[in-house]
């Protein structure tokens, strides 16, 4: 009898040893501390993306060119087309081709004008009766006043101050000029004045500038820029009497607003 209870308890003894691996697959640690936690990836960053990296200024010479191409609107020039300007840059140094094509030189009072320079133009004078009162009205024998020029400029830009919204640059260019005007009028003695002149010339055009953009490393996105620039002209007169006049007031300081975009090709 004995031996058979030996027996038994050796039976129990031997399936609970083979059991133990059998649960031992499916057994959960009652502790996790000693897990790793898997790291959050972050999220790809892509450079092409405008805004990209806000705050940090490109290294210089890091890139390739960045390019700029912006409409600009000058203050005596509000009423015609704006100028195009296509700007490459590297470092501190940059190129900008300028195309300006407008109404000018603009002449507000024309028989004033003409009358400075040697035109007698005819003023006519006009009464009318309202009630009791007359009231005079005069006004210039002109018929016609047309005055055309376009100019092709290349500047080439040195930047004197880099800031993380702002850069200043100073600026030297030089181009061609194509000038055209057209006038028609009557003068004093009731004859007719016409003169019409075409002409090629050169100009000379310093200036400064002031760039104004959100700060991105890849230099893509909405720019602005403020110009003040001076054109110096040589034009030929010819035997024409307005030519020089007309000229003389191409001459002057120009102020104006671009707005734009710039952008690259980097790899």
């Amino acid at each position: 009898m004995l031996l058979y209870k030996g027996v038994f308890v050796f039976s129990i003894i031997v399936c609970f040893l083979v059991s133990i691996p059998v649960f031992a697959e499916y057994a959960v640690p009652l502790s996790t501390s000693s897990a790793r936690v898997p790291e959050r990836i972050s999220p790809s960053l892509d450079l092409n993306a405008p805004g990209t990296l806000q705050g940090v200024i490109a290294p210089r010479g890091l890139f390739k060119r960045d390019w700029t191409a912006q409409l600009i609107f000058f203050h005596d020039s509000l009423r015609g087309l704006p100028a195009f300007e296509l700007g490459s840059g590297k470092s501190k140094r940059s190129f900008r081709l300028l195309y300006s094509d407008s109404a000018l030189p603009a002449i507000k009072d024309e028989g004033s004008f003409l009358r400075a320079n040697g035109v007698n133009v005819k003023e006519n004078i006009t009464s009318v009766i309202i009630e009791h009162s007359t009231v005079t009205y005069s006004s210039d024998a002109v018929n016609s006043f047309r005055t055309r020029t376009r100019s092709l400029t290349l500047y080439f830009g040195r930047e004197l101050y880099q800031g993380e919204f702002a850069n200043f640059s100073l600026l030297a260019g030089a181009g061609g000029i194509y000038r055209f005007y057209s006038v028609d009028c009557v003068l004093a003695d009731n004859s007719a004045f016409s003169e019409r002149a075409a002409s090629y010339g050169l100009l000379f055009s310093p200036g400064l500038q002031i760039s104004l953009s959100a700060p991105a490393l890849i230099n893509r996105g909405f720019a602005a820029s403020l110009y003040l620039i001076y054109e110096k002209i040589w034009l030929p007169d010819g035997d024409k009497k307005l030519a020089g006049p007309l000229a003389e007031k191409l001459e002057n300081l120009r102020f104006g607003l671009g707005l734009g975009w710039r952008f690259n090709f980097y790899e």
